[in-house]
């Protein structure tokens, strides 16, 4: 946490750039979530895609966690990403903790403004499973 990374130093990139690589050839992973995606380069982000869809294979899923429940900034940010990347429904996870609190709820409109209506295939809306309980299978 609060280390700056640099992305538009060339050797930043490349350090980055080979340990995705590396990561892709040495641990069989199907994919990666990215944390706070918001906070750094769209730019080296899509580099980063490409050169791993060079390197290790087009198959891999995109997680990102940007944070804003706003349809009018996540949908361009899906498309400027190419529909690489998948972002976890934050209206959907706002719309059903209001739900849990609320007296009536009108289950209909529950999707409204979210990414699971309006892109579902872009759209994260689990990310957690409590599969050490024992009777949960996800």
């Amino acid at each position: 946490m609060f280390a700056d990374v640099d992305y538009s130093q060339p050797d930043v990139r490349m350090d980055v750039l080979n340990w995705g690589e590396w990561l892709g050839k040495e641990v069989k992973l199907s994919g990666v979530r990215l944390d706070a995606i918001k906070h750094y380069s769209e730019d080296f982000l899509r580099t980063f895609i490409q050169h791993l869809d060079e390197t290790v294979g087009k198959d891999w899923f995109y997680i990102g966690e940007y944070w804003t429940a706003e349809f009018g900034i996540l949908a361009p940010y899906i498309a400027r990403m190419g529909g690489r990347m998948s972002l976890f429904d934050v209206q959907l996870v706002y719309n059903l903790s209001f739900s849990s609190k609320a007296r009536k709820v009108d289950l209909r409109r529950i999707f409204d403004g979210t990414l699971a209506k309006h892109r579902p295939r872009s759209a994260v809306v689990r990310h957690y499973c409590p599969n050490d309980l024992g009777k949960i299978k996800c």
